[in-house]
């Protein structure tokens, strides 16, 4: 409206979706600015986190000019999801592996994602004295590539694979092997 000034606009937000909101609906999903979460501003940000990944939203905006409704805007945006429909496989040439001896051949096959870009890190986790991890530890960095070819220490051993997208969305899936130690093997 003429001679309208940004003091004389009000704004109110909707969000519309094929997945259920969290309670609380569009406020529940506001990033909060200065710890305020306000559906009636000019912008909002959106926390991707309380969305449902892979679900589409509407996010319609009124103006109203001193009470007076002028219009709306809509758009729709894609939450993103993580990778997924893969799983990780150990291939080993003997029935029971030997430290040292024995490499495995470690992949990750079927893991798909819509926005491409898929990168692998491998990582092991040794369980040690009654049962306790050791900790996770890397055997790649982040990679291309959905397989490797490596030895792994001795014990009962937790391998993961972290497959993140191009926007570092990011699923796990995991499998176990027993590596049977070097002096152990000799015995036998």
């Amino acid at each position: 409206s003429a001679g309208a000034t940004a003091a004389d606009v009000t704004y109110g937000w909707r969000i519309t979706g094929d997945a259920p909101l969290p309670s609380g609906g569009l406020v529940a999903v506001l990033k909060k600015v200065y710890g305020v979460a306000s559906a009636n501003a000019a912008k909002i940000s959106l926390d991707a986190a309380a969305l449902s990944p892979g679900a589409r939203y509407t996010l319609t905006c009124a103006a109203a000019v001193k009470g007076t409704h002028e219009g709306e805007a809509s758009t729709s945006v894609r939450v993103n999801a993580p990778p997924s429909g893969g799983k990780l496989l150990i291939v080993s040439p003997v029935a029971s592996p030997k430290e040292f001896v024995h490499r495995l051949t470690v992949s990750a096959p079927g893991w798909v994602d819509a926005d491409g870009g898929l990168t692998y890190a491998f990582f092991y986790d040794l369980r040690g004295v009654g049962g306790v991890r050791t900790g996770r530890r890397a055997l790649t960095s982040e990679q291309p590539g959905a397989s490797l070819v490596t030895f792994l220490p001795a014990g009962d051993i937790e391998l993961t694979v972290l497959v993140r997208d191009r926007f570092g969305v990011g699923a796990e899936a995991s499998a176990n092997v027993t590596v049977i130690g070097f002096s152990t093997a000799r015995r036998r």
